[in-house]
């Protein structure tokens, strides 16, 4: 049975996005992340079930809990303790300056080419293939919310290492608000302002495949919704459908 636990915490803190702020907090070892949407926890959860049928399985693992007919993700904490940078703390210590402020003038692959030769000089690090791997997951998952701050750095044996993917509150169509109307062009971020742009850069510079294998869209849902709550399960559901067999990105 899931521990309960009170939602207001010393260890509470806002963890920004493009999108707003969703309340986390950690206790014991885990965190919780509040649900800031229709289904946003849901969406996080199956991402990472996603990932686990693809070459990039390397993601952290939520799971869905609920208390007072609130939804919360849970993750262990990987970091526990050991020195820890998102790109966008890295960049105000290195520099002085706010990586959003270079993104005010930089785009593309001009942005993603600083970014790259930042942490390369930062680190001495190159992320190249890993950002190509997290930024062509997010095209599979349809996330709309990847920024500087939910991309990380973890020192591991003296050695930085891009920190497992995180942050898919804002995948799966959780983000939009007309589920009667989805869009054709999925928005993406922070080199782009679409999937299909940014996977055709990606494409031009790394030769890394994201292979999806086949899977069972229900079994990616199981245990998800409650049965009088189902808002976003048959978006979801029917995305899954159609990627059930496989592709190559």
């Amino acid at each position: 049975m899931e521990k309960s636990f009170e939602f207001v915490s010393r260890n509470s803190v806002k963890q920004s996005s493009s999108n707003g702020y969703a309340e986390k907090f950690e206790q014991d070892g885990f965190w919780y992340k509040a649900n800031v949407g229709a289904f946003n926890s849901h969406a996080e959860v199956v991402a990472c079930r996603l990932s686990k049928y693809t070459n990039v399985n390397k993601c952290v693992e939520y799971s869905l809990i609920k208390q007072n007919n609130e939804y919360f993700t849970k993750s262990a904490d990987f970091i526990k303790g050991r020195p820890f940078e998102t790109l966008s703390s890295l960049h105000s210590k290195v520099t002085g300056t706010s990586i959003e402020y270079v993104q005010n003038t930089l785009f593309g692959e001009k942005l993603f080419t600083y970014v790259i030769n930042f942490v390369k000089s930062a680190v001495k690090k190159d992320v190249t293939e890993d950002l190509v791997k997290i930024l062509k997951f997010d095209a599979f998952v349809l996330n709309e919310d990847r920024h500087f701050k939910n991309l990380a750095l973890l020192l591991v044996n003296n050695q930085w290492e891009i920190f497992p993917m995180y942050d898919f509150d804002c995948a799966l169509f959780s983000c939009i608000e007309d589920l009667d109307n989805l869009p054709t062009e999925h928005k993406s971020l922070p080199f782009f302002f679409t999937h299909n742009e940014q996977l055709r850069f990606l494409n031009k510079i790394s030769n890394f495949k994201l292979i999806v294998k086949p899977f069972n869209p229900q079994q990616i849902i199981d245990n998800l919704w409650d049965k009088e709550y189902t808002i976003g399960n048959d978006v979801i559901l029917a995305y899954l459908e159609t990627v059930k067999g496989g592709l190559t990105l």
